[in-house]
């Protein structure tokens, strides 16, 4: 075979334009990925949280926006959470007595951290089995995808539709009280009592200094 048809035989299996079609698309994902992965690490540079590896919690330093100190926001990482059942309804309440019974409850709502709250009583059975037996009261908060839940309640428990493994080890120090932080997927939550009330907040795409800012209103 001469060197001729060697030629003509590479030419035809060998498409010069499909050669380039592949290094221009090559070059387009490269560039696609470049300029996303350039685009996350701007974004961490301008959230400005550190994460510190962990197997089941993380460290992440935070700065409030009020003027407090810097300080650790310890996270106990979730895996799951379980639904939970409980029979209670929900119903409106007269939120004048709480601002008297409850002394964080004023600033909490005045704040700018909950927009358009509503308040509502959450009642479970009493001896007749009629749903007149307070069990908790909620301050909730719906804004775009944010959403915030703070359940309160002096004599009780308050009810949620959830379970999860409350036995982290790290803990949070807010005003010189100690508590548990959870997270799971883009949802915080923790559970506490402090000066004879117990607490249940919960939060959806929340920040963390948000999240801090929300339980500074509450613990003084």
């Amino acid at each position: 075979m001469s060197n001729k048809q060697i030629k003509n035989i590479i030419s035809e299996k060998i498409n010069k334009e499909d050669i380039k079609n592949n290094i221009v698309n090559k070059r387009s994902i490269d560039m696609k990925y470049l300029k996303y992965g350039m685009c996350t690490c701007a974004l961490v540079l301008m959230v400005g949280v550190f994460i510190f590896n962990g197997s089941k919690t993380n460290d992440i330093k935070i700065e409030s926006s009020n003027n407090y100190n810097k300080g650790n926001f310890n996270i106990n990482e979730l895996d799951s959470v379980a639904s939970h059942k409980f029979d209670a309804i929900s119903k409106n309440v007269d939120e004048k007595d709480l601002k008297y019974e409850f002394s964080f409850y004023e600033e909490l709502v005045n704040s700018n951290l909950l927009e358009d709250y509503k308040v509502e009583g959450i009642y479970i059975k009493d001896s007749n089995q009629k749903y007149n037996k307070l069990n908790n009261y909620v301050v909730s908060s719906y804004k775009e995808d944010k959403s915030i839940m703070i359940a309160f309640s002096k004599d009780n428990e308050p009810l949620r539709d959830y379970f999860f493994d409350d036995n982290g080890e790290k803990y949070t120090t807010i005003n010189g009280e100690n508590i548990k932080i959870y997270s799971y997927e883009n949802s915080y939550m923790t559970v506490f009592s402090y000066k004879g009330v117990n607490f249940d907040i919960e939060t959806s795409n929340v920040d963390v200094n948000e999240f801090r800012n929300i339980l500074e209103l509450i613990i003084k």
